[in-house]
Parts: structure tokens; sequence; C-alpha cells
């Protein structure tokens, strides 16, 4: 297990905002790393490492030689990574979220069923569990799922808005990778923004957010197996809150503001290089 020192993390964040011209208090701080223990809001993001690499590889044919594809790897891999993207995850939190809605926020999953139901998801990338997963799912073809449960699940994924953002994640995961390769292109080579988007969106499967809503029934049958019916439609309730559907937003929002600062960053960071 990485160990962080808290202490040190507070003091480069205040630095940073201090030359900013944003003085965050203490109080926000701690406020904002609990509300990431216990929301878990950057766990979407353990998908970019493995994505990131995959398309790396799938295109290393492209890159000319094998030096220029070792630096354009190493430069897209220290300026777009699961920890850099928890970081400016933490850094929008800090500068575009009051204090209070956070706080509203941590205490919303106080609920003993949001505590329950979080246990259950945690549970699911548990390794140890792996096994159990396997039986469950072999299991699962012997013996359909109800379709009443099936309705519940894919209710609760259209109040988490979980496929919408998963398509998005990584769409955002492909454009960002595009858009790196492109401007190591000469210019007379490159394509514009436009042009990337409707690439992205023509490599994907038609009825890939289908393929996303059904991994998502597929996981949820076996991650909360352990809760009622009556759970699940507390739950669900629970995401159609006000707070709930804010909350939503919000982590939309904030992934929307990290793409752009990464996809920024990178940018830079090839053309300094290339």
């Amino acid at each position: 297990m990485i160990k962080i020192n808290i202490k040190g993390t507070f003091i480069i964040i205040l630095t940073t905002l201090l030359f900013s011209g944003k003085v965050v208090s203490q109080s926000k701080i701690e406020t904002v790393e609990k509300f990431f223990k216990v929301t878990k809001i950057d766990s979407e993001f353990s998908q970019i490492n493995a994505v990131l690499d995959a398309k790396i590889e799938e295109n290393k044919s492209l890159i000319k030689s094998e030096e220029e594809y070792i630096k354009f790897s190493d430069i897209l891999k220290k300026s777009f990574n699961s920890e850099k993207a928890t970081s400016y995850l933490k850094d929008y939190f800090l500068e575009n979220q009051k204090e209070n809605n956070l706080i509203e926020i941590i205490e919303l999953y106080d609920n003993p069923l949001m505590v329950k139901m979080s246990d259950y998801e945690q549970s699911f990338y548990d390794s140890k569990n792996k096994e159990n997963q396997i039986a469950f799912f072999n299991d699962m073809k012997a013996n359909p799922p109800k379709q009443d449960r099936v309705k519940l699940l894919l209710k609760l994924n259209d109040v988490l808005k979980a496929t919408e953002k998963t398509k998005i994640l990584l769409e955002n995961i492909m454009l960002v990778f595009s858009e790196s390769y492109n401007s190591i292109l000469p210019k007379e080579e490159q394509s514009n923004i436009s042009v990337l988007e409707e690439k992205i969106k023509s490599e994907l499967p038609k009825n890939f957010s289908q393929q996303i809503t059904n991994q998502f029934v597929a996981i949820g049958l076996y991650t909360y197996r352990l809760a009622s019916d009556d759970d699940l439609k507390e739950y669900i309730k629970i995401w159609e809150t006000d707070l709930g559907v804010n909350y939503t937003n919000v982590a939309f929002k904030a992934y929307e503001v990290v793409f752009e600062k990464i996809s920024s960053d990178l940018i830079t960071n090839l053309n300094n290089a290339f």
C-alpha cells in the first residue's frame, strides 16, 4: 500500500493555490480529502493507465522510429495517468466547490444504506473475490436473473448516468491520445479537433452504449447480490434527490475540466519535446 504524506500534500496544494491567488483553508483541504475518501469519486480514473497503455501499444507502428516512440510514450504516460487526473480532480473541488456542499455530500454517504451499498461496490474490485465472481457468472448462465432485478439495475444505471459517464470517460481517453499523436505530426498532416472526434466515434461499436449498459447490469447483479430489492429501490431514491442529482452533475463537470487540463498540459509537453 502506498503511504501518502498528507501533511506534505497539504503544503504543496496550499503553496500552489497561494501563488495562483486563491487561498484555501486547512479545513477545506481536509474536507476535500474526506470527500474523496468517502465518495471514491476518483475510482473511475483507475481505467486510464490500462486503456492508455493499450492505445500506445496499438499505435506503435505509426511512430517513425523507436526513439520517437519511446519519447512519445514516456511523455504521454507522465502527463496523462490516473494519479495526475486525481490530482486535478482534487484541485477542481478545492477551487470550485463550497465546503458546505462537500460536507452535505459526505453526510449523504453517512446514511447506513449508502455505507452498505458503497461497501458492496468496492468489494467488486477486491482481487480476493475474483473466483467468487467467476463462479457467480458461470452459475448465472444456468440461472438467469429475474427481470424485476434487471429493471432495478437499469433504473440505477439511468439515475447514476453510469453508461454516459463511462462512455465519455473512454472517449476522452481516446481523444487525448489522438490529439497527442496528432500534435507530433508535420503541420500539413495534422487534423482539426472535430475530425479527430468524428474518427473516434466511427471507431466505436454502433451499440457501444448498449454494451456498457449490459456490462453495468451484469456487474450490478454480482455487486448488489446481497442487497434486497427494497435496498436497491431506496438506493435509487437517494440518487434521485436534488442532492444526489446535483452531485452527479458536478462530477460530470469536474471530469470535463480534468480532461481539458490534462490535454492542454500534454500537448504543451509534446510540442516542447518534438
